[in-house]
C-alpha cells in the first residue's frame, strides 16, 4: 500500500455514517444489514437529525448493545450537515454512507475494502438496486442503476473525471478513503436537498483511482422518506436543484477540456426530469430561466464520440449562450410529449424480441 495512506493500526477499517430523520419503520432493518456483514472491522456513527418519532430510542438501544456504535444528536439541519459532522468524527480508514431507510448486502464491506486495497483506490463504486412496493403481493427488487462504466475495473488519472457521467449523483454508492476526502476537503452541500452533487463532483475532480464493482451491493427503498422525492407542492426542488448545479460548477476542477460538458450533461438530463415531475407549474418558467442562466456561464466543449444529443443541440444552437429561453422551453415540451411514445415503442420492441 502507498505510504501516503499509512494509518495507525488502532483505527477501525471502515466508518459507516448514517444520517437519521424519522425512519423508525426501517431503521432497525438497516442496522441489521450492517451487523450481518462478513467484515467486522468497522464503527457506526449515526446522526439523529432532530427525529420526532422513535428513531432516537432505536439508536440508543443499538448503541447500548454495540461498543462500536456512536450516536450524535442535533436539531434538524439536513442530511448534508449531518454527514459533514460525522466525517469530522470518523476514525476509519474508509467511509461508507448509508441512508437509514436502505440496507446493504452482507459482503459489501468485504468486497469494497478488498478492492480498495488491491487498487490503492480513493473510492470504490458499486452498483445498486431498488426495492419497489408491489400493488399486490410482495415487493420486488429492480436493478435500477446501469452506469456508463459498467463492466470496467477501474478509472485512473484524468479518466476519473468520467465519474461525472454517473447516471445519478448519490454518495452512498461508493466506499471512500477518508484521507482522500479530508485532504481535498470534499464535503456535502448544506441547507438544501441534492447535497450529494458537491460531494460527487469533488471526488471526480481529485481522485487518482476509482475502482468499479459491477454488483448490486446496496438496496434503495423507493420513496421512503427521501427529501428529493417529497415537497412537490413547493419551490424546494427548483431552488435547491439550481443551487446544486451552480455549486457543482463552482467547485469543479476540470481535468480535461470536456469536464464541464460531462457535468452539464447530467445536469440537463435531471433538469428535464424534474421539469416534468417535480416542479409545480407556477415555478416552471423561473426554473427554466435560472437553469439557462447558470449554463450560460459555462464553457462547454463537445467531446469526440459523445452521446448527449440534446446537450449538443443546446450548445450548437446557442440556447444557453444566447439565453434563448423560448427554444429550450419548446424543446423540453417536445421531449415531454414524445417520451410516452418512445417508451411505448421500446416496450413493444422488447416484447417482439421475447417471442
Amino acid at each position: 500500500m502507498s505510504l501516503r495512506y499509512k494509518v495507525p493500526d488502532n483505527m477501525p477499517k471502515v466508518t459507516i455514517i448514517i444520517p437519521v430523520f424519522n425512519c423508525e419503520q426501517y431503521l432497525q432493518e438497516c442496522l441489521n444489514s450492517i451487523y450481518a456483514q462478513t467484515f467486522s472491522d468497522y464503527e457506526i456513527i449515526a446522526i439523529n437529525d432532530g427525529s420526532t418519532d422513535r428513531s432516537a430510542e432505536i439508536l440508543t438501544r443499538n448503541a447500548s448493545a454495540n461498543k462500536n456504535f456512536r450516536v450524535l444528536s442535533q436539531s434538524n439541519h439536513g442530511q448534508g450537515y449531518a454527514r459533514n459532522r460525522a466525517i469530522r468524527h470518523a476514525k476509519g480508514v474508509y467511509i461508507l454512507f448509508v441512508d437509514a431507510d436502505d440496507y446493504i448486502a452482507a459482503d459489501l464491506l468485504a468486497s469494497t475494502v478488498k478492492q480498495a486495497e488491491a487498487d490503492e483506490a480513493d473510492a470504490v463504486n458499486f452498483n445498486w438496486q431498488m426495492l419497489l412496493p408491489a400493488a399486490q403481493g410482495p415487493a420486488k427488487l429492480v436493478a435500477d442503476n446501469v452506469e456508463v462504466f459498467a463492466g470496467e475495473k477501474k478509472l485512473s488519472g484524468d479518466g476519473c473525471e468520467r465519474f461525472l457521467q454517473k447516471r445519478n449523483y448519490y454518495a452512498w454508492d461508493s466506499l471512500y478513503r477518508r484521507n482522500f476526502i479530508n485532504t481535498h476537503e470534499i464535503r456535502f452541500g448544506e441547507g438544501y436537498i441534492y447535497e450529494d452533487y458537491e460531494f460527487v463532483v469533488g471526488v471526480a475532480s481529485h481522485a487518482a483511482c476509482i475502482s468499479i464493482i459491477d454488483q448490486p451491493l446496496y438496496t434503495v427503498r423507493h420513496g421512503a422518506g427521501s427529501s428529493s422525492r417529497s415537497r412537490y407542492d413547493s419551490d424546494s426542488h427548483y431552488r435547491d436543484f439550481i443551487r446544486a448545479v451552480k455549486r457543482s460548477f463552482e467547485i469543479l476542477q476540470p481535468r480535461t477540456p470536456h469536464s464541464s460538458f460531462y457535468l452539464a450533461a447530467i445536469c440537463l438530463e435531471k433538469f428535464v426530469i424534474y421539469y416534468q415531475n417535480r416542479v409545480p407549474r407556477r415555478y416552471l418558467k423561473p426554473y427554466l430561466h435560472d437553469f439557462v442562466d447558470v449554463m450560460q456561464e459555462q464553457k462547454l466543449i463537445l467531446p469526440p464520440g459523445h452521446e448527449y444529443r440534446f446537450l449538443r443541440t443546446c450548445i450548437q444552437r446557442g440556447w444557453f449562450t444566447g439565453r434563448n429561453y423560448s427554444m429550450l422551453y419548446l424543446a423540453v415540451k417536445y421531449k415531454t410529449m414524445l417520451a410516452p411514445t418512445v417508451a411505448w415503442l421500446k416496450s413493444a420492441r422488447r416484447k417482439l424480441q421475447q417471442r
